[in-house]
């Protein structure tokens, strides 16, 4: 029964492989003379026990255990469609993916348990580490990255960056959660004011009791997990725990749930952040079109001139020192323009009142006169004027 437990696991979760009516149905056997029952027939066959199980059950036995089966049929009068066909050396079917070095498999698909994190988080040797998320198709797979420039980041009041290069995404999130080891098992706690806490049910609330005595800073795990969901809604989800602590190395676990949708040639790719810092430094000394051509490299340099552009506009914006200026000097600037600019006529100042100024010019006086007070069109025009608030700003 054991068997067939792993065997409907393992068609459930691959069904593509098993469902000739699936819209992404892989023929594993590509055999015209086979007959396949419907997929909720052999899911049916394999949940009772004792009962017939057709050739596409033997190769979902053959993927859950891991291990080639060979079937045979006796020879036959009709032996080209049926003997042939059901006599194979091997129904082994394999359903994992493409892994990309270094990386490995979610468990049934899933985001891995907060244990198992932070026993990765813990344990994992450095150089079973990458230096960032390799390039190419990451499906239901996880990697151990190197965080410390993160780390670095955050202690200089910045966001961290998570690169990889499945296109865009979006709701981001990020959630931090307390840990105390005790006995080699993790109980969760909160941080209040300062202290940290339980959750206790009480009076149908629930409170936070402090802990009593409290725990010192450096044992408690503070695990941080960033989400966040891919653009196209495909299902593909990102997620990235990583530990705040000094007892042990700064890594993260990036984590891909689903099956990446594919990206069209022209899709966003995220620049590397490692990239944007080097522009940031070379746009002080260098032209946009010199550094976009230093990076023969497509894939390690900017996406385009534009980027280039923009990032040297930001750093021109940031670097400039705008001095705020008060209300008076505000009136003082506009009474300095009445000697540059002609269509600034007057500034009218009355006791706790704003200062007005009216601004016209004489081609304006010349159309009002000559459009709104003659008498003919006097009586049906309508003479209107706007006021502009906050001039100064």
């Amino acid at each position: 029964m054991q068997i067939r437990l792993l065997t409907l696991l393992e068609l459930i979760l691959n069904r593509s492989h098993y469902d000739y009516e699936h819209e992404a149905f892989v023929d594993h056997c590509n055999d015209d003379r086979l007959v396949f029952d419907r997929f909720d027939t052999v899911l049916k066959d394999i949940a009772t026990e004792f009962s017939y199980c057709g050739m596409m059950a033997l190769s979902g036995i053959s993927a859950a255990l891991s291990v080639p089966i060979q079937s045979y049929c006796p020879p036959t009068q009709g032996g080209y469609f049926l003997s042939e066909p059901l006599a194979r050396d091997g129904h082994f079917v394999s359903t994992e993916p493409d892994i990309l070095p270094g990386g490995k498999s979610l468990p049934l698909g899933r985001f891995l348990e907060t244990e198992k994190v932070i026993e990765i988080l813990k344990r994992t040797p450095v150089n079973d580490t990458l230096s960032e998320v390799p390039r190419g198709k990451k499906d239901d797979v996880y990697f151990v990255v190197q965080n410390e420039n993160n780390k670095d980041r955050r202690a200089q009041g910045k966001r961290s960056q998570f690169w990889d290069d499945r296109g865009a995404w979006e709701c981001n999130s990020t959630s931090r959660s307390y840990f105390l080891q005790e006995n080699e098992k993790l109980r969760s706690v909160t941080y209040r004011q300062t202290k940290y806490c339980i959750q206790v049910r009480q009076n149908k609330n629930y409170v936070h009791v402090p802990l009593n005595p409290q725990p010192q800073a450096e044992d408690v795990l503070v695990l941080s997990r960033y989400y966040a969901k891919h653009k196209t809604g495909a299902g593909y989800e990102k997620r990235v725990p990583f530990l705040h602590s000094e007892k042990y190395p700064a890594f993260a676990v990036h984590e891909f749930k689903g099956c990446c949708p594919e990206l069209k040639h022209h899709a966003y790719v995220r620049t590397k952040p490692q990239v944007i810092d080097k522009i940031k430094k070379e746009v002080i000394v260098k032209k946009v079109g010199e550094i976009y051509s230093s990076n023969e490299d497509v894939l390690e340099g900017p996406s385009n001139r534009r980027q280039i552009y923009n990032i040297k506009a930001q750093s021109q914006t940031k670097s400039q020192v705008i001095p705020k200026a008060n209300f008076a000097d505000q009136v003082s600037a506009l009474e300095e323009l009445q000697h540059t600019m002609p269509f600034e006529k007057l500034i009218v100042r009355q006791y706790k009142k704003v200062p007005s100024v009216i601004l016209y010019t004489e081609e304006q006086i010349s159309d009002i006169k000559r459009f709104c007070c003659p008498p003919v069109t006097a009586e049906s025009t309508v003479l209107g004027f706007d006021k502009t608030f906050n001039l100064s700003n």
